[in-house]
């Protein structure tokens, strides 16, 4: 069997920032197919390989159910120049023929020999819907979104749901939140630990248990004043929204605990999954339930389970301190 790799690549006409039409993002995003072919000129952010139309289309592309919600304020790049990939966030001007990533797999297909099997690379391997193929950019500075909050945003592009009472959790997941804050007070990290995963992965022993460390409020982590607070900590439950069609029972749902790490976070909690971290970026703290299989002293189990969103980068920072 071949294996042939599908570049999204336009072998149409030349396409640059002399010649490109220009044209609101959200506006190409929302009657795409109009668009399909057309040498377009967008002003944006680009991170990767990625063009953003605002910081909605940022909660957005990074929502738990964007794969139902597709190219509302992002869509994915494929550079002429691939040195013009960069990771950080920049605002930024691009231009480029107007495509998507089933056109461009159809077209590998209808070319390809029958025993040849098509695999995508760059943002189709990954994602689908809309993209740009031969892209030039005009980058500008680097820039940070300011984390958005409240109930309009939240409904407007956030992917949690408004903050709900305690008794409509899972019992389990109500049980497991108790469990970690009992075991957090207490000082048992052997218990946190087998309650607790990593969202990101952790192969290394020593990231491992740096990530306890973490979690138990060791060197300053901020699990140090949920440690301290006793019962006047501030606790807000979320629940994760996904398309209703996938979740036909309790275990198909995913919920999130925030614990406020400051003096009041009334107003400030998470609207989205991509700010319901355990960085220390935020006036809170978040623990995600979710049903799932893993492992406890060994045993292979199939349960709810508490995961805290940490990076690597910032367990090492910790340690460090």
């Amino acid at each position: 069997m071949i294996l042939e790799l599908a570049l999204a690549a336009s072998a149409s006409a030349s396409c640059g920032f002399q010649n490109a039409r220009e044209v609101q993002p959200n506006e190409l995003m929302a009657a795409p197919e109009e668009w399909i072919g057309e040498c377009v000129h967008l002003n944006g952010y680009v991170s990767g390989y990625t063009f953003f139309a605002d910081v909605a289309g940022v909660y957005r592309f990074g929502a738990a159910n964007r794969m139902y919600d597709p190219n509302q304020g992002w869509l994915g790049l494929y550079f002429d120049d691939q040195s013009d990939w960069q990771d950080r966030m920049r605002s930024a001007s691009v231009v480029g023929r107007v495509n998507t990533c089933q056109r461009s797999y159809e077209a590998a297909l209808a070319e390809a020999d029958e025993d040849t099997l098509i695999m995508m690379i760059g943002y189709c391997h990954y994602r689908g819907g809309l993209t740009l193929n031969s892209v030039q950019i005009r980058a500008g500075s680097e820039i940070q979104f300011e984390r958005q909050v409240g109930d309009q945003n939240r409904r407007s592009f956030g992917d949690l749901s408004e903050q709900m009472p305690p008794s409509m959790l899972p019992i389990d997941v109500t049980d497991l939140f108790d469990l970690f804050l009992s075991a957090l007070r207490s000082g048992d990290t052997v218990l946190m630990g087998q309650i607790v995963d990593s969202w990101n992965l952790l192969d290394d022993e020593l990231d491992r248990q740096a990530f306890v460390s973490y979690l138990a409020g060791r060197r300053n982590s901020p699990f140090s004043v949920m440690r301290e607070a006793g019962p006047e900590l501030q606790i807000a439950y979320f629940l994760e929204r996904e398309n209703s069609e996938f979740a036909e029972d309790e275990s198909d749902q995913a919920w999130v605990g925030c614990f406020c790490v400051e003096e009041d976070c009334t107003g400030r909690w998470p609207i989205s999954t991509i700010d319901a971290t355990a960085e220390t970026r935020t006036p809170y703290v978040c623990l995600r339930a979710v049903y799932e299989d893993h492992h406890v002293d060994g045993q292979h189990i199939t349960g709810w389970a508490l995961a805290a969103d940490v990076s690597v980068k910032t367990l090492s920072a910790q340690s460090d301190n």
